[in-house]
């Protein structure tokens, strides 16, 4: 049976949040709407630190998981996360801060988080900027499982780290200390180069320079990138991702795996209108709506997909129907 993990990268709206303020938070009303749309769907609210110490904020947090059972994750934005380190106050990338920083800001948002909520189990990075000591630094802290790792897609060109070749399956990191589940991204085509041997060092080296998607362009410009990248990512991901695409990526991966877990992403500012850039009207963000009721509807009655959130699907209860990953996954560090 495969397990459906709605992932809501939950932050404020854009582009204020790259300034000096923390920018609005007008978006995290939509998440109630988005709920109360799919009541059976469990979310996964991966909450940054302005989210959670925002008492209106927080008072909607708080109603989706006591009605909703929603589990509250962490999400690193060292831009808008204590303490502030000098000469890097206002970078929006974890990897360019010192180890010891991200450690004290892990430390101030996991805190912020257990304040309100039990302590926070889930993580993903901000901006995808996920280093190898900071996996060690996530179990050190409790954490039972990260999503940040995006297979066939290379952060390299904003100077991220590279998952072109990365595992697609969930696995265990940092010595068996951590799960690592990653986003449910294929490939539009070629999926058989991904095999070992000379043709996925190849698609490796494409992949590193094509991968990326370039959101906010005129639909020409789109049009004329997409058709000259003839294999590309396919993401579970709404704004990426018609309810069509999403779900034929899904029947791909259940057919290839069917205990494989099948993990969307988005953010929660992609559900109200000025949230991002590229979502202006109430119809861009009812179209992005639309989009993540329809796919969840099909994976959970059509295809008998069972709704959890990321820590219940590593450490599933008693009473859980969802598999353990330990039965796919030998436990076997990376």
């Amino acid at each position: 049976m495969p397990s459906l993990l709605v992932t809501v990268d939950t932050e404020p709206d854009l582009p204020k949040r790259r300034q000096a303020s923390l920018g609005t938070l007008h978006n995290i009303p939509a998440l109630v709407t988005l709920q109360e749309r799919l009541p059976n769907v469990r979310l996964t609210l991966l909450v940054t630190h302005s989210v959670v110490t925002d008492a209106d904020s927080l008072r909607i947090l708080e109603r989706l998981a006591r009605d909703y059972d929603c589990e509250i994750g962490a999400h690193l934005h060292p831009e808008e996360t204590p303490p502030f380190v000098r000469g890097f106050p206002d970078d929006t990338s974890l990897m360019r801060l010192p180890f010891e920083a991200r450690a004290e800001k892990l430390r101030t948002l996991t805190r912020a988080i257990s304040a309100h909520f039990p302590a926070p189990r889930s993580y993903r990075a901000g901006r995808w900027k996920l280093s190898p000591e900071d996996l060690g630094l996530l179990a050190d802290h409790g954490y039972w499982v990260d999503s940040t790792v995006t297979p066939y897609v290379s952060w390299k060109i904003e100077h991220g780290p590279d998952f072109a070749d990365a595992r697609p399956e969930p696995h265990r990191v940092a010595g068996g200390r951590l799960w690592e589940v990653p986003v449910t991204i294929g490939l539009n085509r070629g999926q058989r180069l991904t095999r070992a041997g000379p043709l996925r060092r190849a698609l490796r080296a494409y992949l590193q320079l094509c991968s990326l998607e370039l959101l906010g362009l005129p639909a020409p410009a789109k049009a004329a990138w997409d058709l000259a990248r003839p294999i590309r990512p396919v993401w579970l991901r709404p704004t990426y991702s018609s309810a069509r695409e999403m779900a034929r990526l899904a029947d791909r991966v259940m057919a290839r795996s069917p205990d494989a877990p099948l993990t969307m992403m988005f953010h929660s500012n992609e559900l109200a209108p000025g949230g991002r850039p590229f979502i202006r009207t109430q119809a861009d963000a009812d179209r992005i709506l639309d989009r993540i009721v329809r796919a969840c509807r099909y994976l959970t009655e059509r295809r008998g997909a069972a709704s959890t959130t990321l820590a219940d699907y590593v450490h599933p209860s008693p009473e859980s129907r969802v598999p353990s990953p330990e039965g796919s996954d030998s436990g076997r560090p990376r």
